[in-house]
């Protein structure tokens, strides 16, 4: 059903928009100014970066479109990746400095 995949594509993209959000306004500048490893914080700002971008491309699509589930496969796979290198490297991190 192309409304229900639609539907669903929409809760998708809201969430992820939300959840980056949140981490590049609170959680990203507090392991920054603490971590001081530019490099790896950048990184991951190209990795939201690119995720964004593909949720807008994403969100212009209509429910039968047939770009529409290999886009949001993509975006898993980009979404997937952030959160293991987020796990191993920048988490580790800031669990150490006991963020609040």
């Amino acid at each position: 059903d192309p409304n229900a995949m639609r539907e669903f594509v929409a809760t998708i993209c809201k969430d992820l928009t939300m959840h980056t959000k949140l981490e590049e306004e609170l959680f990203y500048p507090a392991v920054r100014a603490k971590v001081k490893d530019d490099e790896l914080m950048n990184e991951a700002l190209v990795e939201h970066n690119s995720a964004k971008t593909l949720i807008a491309e994403i969100e212009k699509l209509q429910g039968d479109d047939p770009m529409l589930k290999p886009s949001v496969t993509v975006l898993a796979e980009y979404v997937r990746h952030h959160v293991r290198e987020e796990e191993r490297e920048i988490m580790p991190k800031a669990k150490r400095l006991k963020l609040d």
